[in-house]
């Protein structure tokens, strides 16, 4: 008999989304399977469609947290589950029909199984981008492989990629270990609940396994709270931290920690002045233009891509005097809401070359970059007009 694995699927408001979701799930190779869907007081139809999908299959049930949050949506899902496996899956995403049976393949008496993901943007008619873990495939264990995880879990080497994907999904845990610390953690944190669950997780580890591969699929939704603005996000932060430096403080790797978590709250608080607090104006960037002065003095610029990366070389560019900032523009500029972004890529191929020098595409991804490359060219533009070079992050 194959182990039983409890998947735990938190939802909000995801009519939308859910059908395509359970149906991935309920078709998974590996038939063993618990399905706790976690509906948190969805004012849409997501709760019927749970109900719907639970007489279909015996094996999804439906539990309900009243709007308490995806904190307290998954520990309930958590408390309820009785396989010795836990997998998360958010109620906008799916998977690929092998995808549970892939992380348990890799068990072999690891506590942690984590793997890549497939990213997809709602808004936009490209490519998916793949996303794996910055250290690299391999089974982790004992003193030495367990302190080179710890050492890098949140930044690896030194960089800002994170070492473990703090995702909660495409990730396979162990309900025994699960179990000694979830209930612990502080319902009120909305950004990087995720983070403190794995990174706490990993604490209690003793063998972790890696694999360069993705069958989960993520989608970046057009209106996602998680991009929002919140009033409370500074508090957010300082939860987020009490939560994690309490934990690291009382582990034997505390000294390779706890610099990695004041690296996190740093870049929060540039992400929170940058974005998440809603100020019209700020001087603090996440993503710093990899362009010098000289490379852009007495140049008509073109911007293209109004995500993150663009906006913070939007705010960069109207500073710098030496240059002309001609348009800003994006595939998916209607759903941005962005009064400066006034047009896409087809209206970019229709400008004549003498309108500008170059386009600069503003992305942090390669993968993403060369999808935005093809946009260009496929409209008319010369790919000898087009540059794009990775952020510089803070």
């Amino acid at each position: 008999m194959k182990e039983l694995v409890s998947v735990i699927v938190p939802v909000k408001n995801a009519e939308n989304y859910l059908d395509t979701c359970l149906d991935s799930i309920r078709n998974q190779s590996w038939r063993n399977l618990e399905i706790l869907t976690v509906d948190d007081g969805s004012e849409d139809d997501s709760l019927k469609i749970c109900e719907k999908w639970a007489q279909k299959d015996k094996r999804i049930k439906v539990l309900c947290s009243r709007g308490k949050g995806v904190v307290c949506a998954r520990n309930l899902g958590i408390s309820h589950a009785s396989g010795a496996y836990l997998t998360f899956v958010d109620a906008d995403d799916w998977l690929d029909t092998d995808a549970v049976e892939r992380l348990m393949e890799e068990t072999e008496g690891a506590d942690l199984v984590c793997m890549g993901f497939h990213k997809h943007y709602e808004s936009m008619d490209c490519e998916m981008v793949d996303i794996y873990n910055a250290i690299p495939a391999g089974r982790y264990e004992g003193n030495c492989g367990m302190r080179y995880i710890w050492s890098n879990m949140l930044y690896f080497m030194d960089t800002a990629r994170q070492g473990v994907r703090s995702s909660m999904c495409v990730k396979l845990f162990r309900r025994s270990i699960v179990e000694r610390f979830y209930a612990k953690i502080n319902p009120e944190i909305f950004s990087g609940e995720d983070a403190v669950f794995v990174y706490w997780y990993l604490l209690f580890c003793s063998s972790v396994r890696i694999l360069e591969e993705a069958h989960y699929h993520y989608l970046i939704r057009t209106k996602s709270s998680v991009h929002s603005v919140n009033k409370y996000f500074l508090k957010n932060i300082h939860d987020l931290y009490i939560q994690l430096e309490q934990a690291f403080s009382e582990h034997a790797a505390k000294d390779v920690l706890i610099p990695q978590l004041e690296k996190r709250v740093r870049l929060m608080i540039d992400d929170a002045l940058s974005f998440r607090l809603g100020f019209a104006y700020s001087d603090s960037y996440r993503y710093m233009l990899p362009y010098t002065d000289s490379e852009t003095e007495g140049k008509k610029l073109i911007l293209y891509g109004a995500g993150r990366v663009g906006c913070d070389y939007y705010r960069q560019l109207q500073k710098r005097e030496s240059c002309e900032l001609v348009f800003w523009g994006d595939k998916s500029y209607q759903y941005l809401e962005k009064d400066a972004v006034t047009g896409d890529a087809g209206t970019i191929g229709k400008l004549p070359d003498s309108a500008y020098d170059f386009i600069i595409i503003a992305a942090g991804e390669a993968a993403l970059s060369q999808q935005m490359y093809a946009d260009l060219t496929e409209s008319g533009v010369k790919i000898t007009k087009i540059v794009w070079k990775e952020p510089i992050q803070r």
